[in-house]
């Protein structure tokens, strides 16, 4: 009945804070007693309302070291009969600062990584669609100054109206103009 029970729930994944909180109670247990994983999922069961397996937990590479960590300590308490020394709070808190800049400074750089690989493809699918490399390297063209207002923001309040349309238009048109016939001047594609 209870596995029934079990399998119903939706599972939930480990988020950065949560494992965090984990490592948080790992090195927070007594070295003078033995860890073992059964434990740990009652700890954080109590902890987060949620009860993961030990492949769950075990799977994530801080928890994993964190418990590795602490069988370590109980091992060293059981040959020396001595308790590790604890750490100033001063020293817990910066530590603890540093390893959450650590974790975000590698979500943003797979942030990143997942940004180069989506400009990579569609650099690549432009160049098999049939745009030039010279076309994709041009620079931008500068904005209509009636377009936008000094922050950049839409002009909501602009009317448009065959005048100012128009008047748009030929800018814009003689910007190209001039822009194609620089290239042209240099040899290169428009």
């Amino acid at each position: 009945m209870r596995n029934l029970a079990r399998k119903a729930r939706r599972k939930r994944r480990l988020s950065e804070s949560d494992k965090m909180y984990i490592v948080k109670l790992i090195n927070d247990f007594s070295s003078e007693r033995l860890l073992t994983w059964y434990e740990l999922e009652d700890l954080v069961q109590r902890a987060l309302g949620y009860r993961w397996t030990r492949q769950a937990l075990q799977a994530h590479e801080t928890i994993r070291a964190a418990y590795l960590q602490q069988v370590e300590q109980y091992k060293r308490f059981r040959r020396e009969g001595k308790v590790p020394p604890t750490k100033q709070p001063e020293v817990v808190i910066l530590q603890q600062k540093l390893d959450r800049e650590r974790s975000e400074n590698a979500a943003l750089n797979e942030t990143l990584h997942q940004y180069d690989e989506l400009l990579f493809t569609y650099f690549v699918n432009a160049i098999k669609h049939g745009l030039s490399v010279e076309k994709l390297e041009a620079p931008l063209v500068p904005p209509y100054s009636g377009w936008t207002d000094e922050e950049g923001a839409k002009r909501v309040s602009m009317k448009v109206t065959s005048a100012t349309a128009g008047k748009a238009k030929g800018k814009i048109s003689d910007a190209f103009k001039a822009k194609l016939a620089s290239r042209n001047k240099r040899g290169g594609r428009g």
